[in-house]
């Protein structure tokens, strides 16, 4: 006699008993064979086994066995309906870990996403940081001779934007008719270019033409230079010449002066000569009255003693 305990045997107790009786031993056998043959109610899990028809030939088996022994047929038959049943037990477990496996990937794709997408986030919003900074330090060093600071822009995978080029105009003209402040513009404009810490090709390219509008400059400078030094010399001459000119003519002024002077002169001498001539000539005369008035008293006289 078999214990059946529900749908799904868990334990097969087969219980035999020495029996004697003829009958007893052909009632007993009858009850066996009822316990084996009798249908069994298929479960859920037993239908969804894709396991049937191979039950039913190994049933069938048994049966033949049952017919020879019955005791050890019920056996048989019970450790078989343990294993289909348990079956069911072991496709749910595969097909469960199945899904876990399954989950557990779409975890890690996730994760492995979102990781991608956070290092995307950080290169993007670092350079958009050496871009911001980039340009405005050609912007700042450029002064009135740089632009409006232009960026491009890019979406990131939180949906922000993010600067990954940029550009800021520059003037690289020179200043008309002043080579001086075209030099100082340039040298400017040079420093602007390389400003950034880590400056680019086309940076470069700008400071080289730069440079050369410096040197370009300088040589004009040095030709209005040049020029202007020559003006100051000419005009030196010029004004030596007019100074040579003015002693010359202060020269000869002077010669002339020393001429009048000395014609002066002489008339003076010729005067005073004159003047002294006419002088020592009327001295003379009345030297000659004193002389004849004296010699007119002296006769008199004689004549007084005479008389």
């Amino acid at each position: 006699m078999s214990t059946l305990s529900g749908l799904t045997p868990t334990s097969v107790t087969p219980s035999i008993a020495p029996v004697n009786d003829p009958d007893q031993q052909a009632q007993l056998r009858r009850r066996n064979e009822t316990a084996v043959f009798s249908p069994v109610e298929e479960s859920e899990a037993t239908t969804a086994s894709q396991n049937r028809p191979e039950q039913g030939a190994a049933q069938q088996r048994q049966a033949s066995a049952q017919g020879a022994n019955p005791a050890s047929a019920s056996a048989s038959q019970q450790r078989n309906d343990s294993a289909e049943a348990s079956r069911p037990v072991q496709q749910n477990t595969s097909e469960d870990d199945s899904s876990q496996s399954q989950n557990l990937a779409e975890r890690r794709n996730e994760e492995r996403l979102q990781k991608e997408q956070l290092e995307t986030i950080r290169d993007l919003a670092r350079r958009d940081r050496e871009v911001r900074s980039h340009e405005q330090a050609h912007q700042t060093v450029g002064g009135q001779y740089a632009g409006a600071m232009k960026l491009d822009y890019t979406t990131g995978p939180d949906g922000r934007r993010y600067a990954v080029s940029g550009e800021v105009p520059i003037d690289l003209s020179p200043v008309p008719g002043n080579p001086e402040a075209t030099r100082l513009k340039a040298q400017q404009i040079r420093q602007a270019a390389l400003a950034p810490a880590e400056p680019s090709s086309q940076d470069r390219s700008v400071a080289a033409q730069a440079t050369q509008l410096a040197l370009q400059a300088q040589v004009e400078l040095r030709q209005q230079e040049r020029a202007e030094t020559e003006d100051s010399d000419r005009e030196v001459e010029e004004s030596r010449s007019i100074e040579q000119e003015s002693e010359n003519r202060t020269e000869r002024s002077d010669a002339r002066n020393d001429d009048v002077k000395e014609q002066e002169f002489d008339n003076a001498q010729e005067r005073f000569e004159t003047i002294f001539e006419q002088s020592r000539d009327v001295n003379e005369q009345a030297l000659v009255r004193e002389q004849y008035k004296d010699q007119q008293a002296t006769v008199g006289r004689n004549l007084d003693f005479i008389v």
